[in-house]
């Protein structure tokens, strides 16, 4: 007698049996054994920074106005004059900034200011300074500006 023919199966197109457990019941299939290679390690996320759109507006900022061109004699006069006050009042140099006020930022009171002017009149030869002129001295911009024009005015007389 002939066997019947059983349908052959390609092998990819195999199916595997379930396997059973001792009660008759079915269960997953076996887990997949690991392959020798391990999977390389995922890439690490890196933060970049947060830039802002291209098409966002930027808030408007006022523009400074344009400084003054000074002279080179000009700027080595200003130079003189910071140094005075740094030498006669005991203070850095960088402390002394164009806004910085004599009496709150640079604790210089008005004798001292009166002590400045003095020493201002013999290092430059000047004529002496008012008390109007003591009062409107503020901060050390406000020094630097009487002097230089005083100085320029002495200048002006020479020529």
């Amino acid at each position: 007698m002939a066997k019947p023919s059983k349908k052959s199966v390609p092998p990819k197109q195999a199916v595997k049996p379930k396997a059973e457990d001792r009660n008759g019941k079915r269960s997953a299939p076996p887990p997949k054994a690991k392959s020798a290679k391990p999977n390389p390690p995922a890439p690490k996320a890196v933060a970049k920074p947060a830039t802002p759109p291209k098409s966002a507006a930027k808030p408007a900022v006022p523009e400074a106005p344009p400084l003054p061109k000074i002279t080179k004699a000009e700027a080595e006069l200003m130079g003189k004059i910071l140094h005075l006050i740094s030498e006669t009042m005991a203070v850095e140099e960088a402390s002394l900034t164009p806004n910085a006020s004599f009496r709150d930022e640079l604790q210089i009171d008005e004798i001292d200011i009166a002590e400045l002017l003095m020493q201002t009149e013999i290092d430059f030869g000047l004529h002496s300074f008012s008390e109007a002129d003591w009062d409107r001295i503020q901060t050390v911009d406000d020094f630097v500006q009487l002097v230089m024009k005083r100085v320029e005015a002495k200048r002006g007389r020479r020529k």
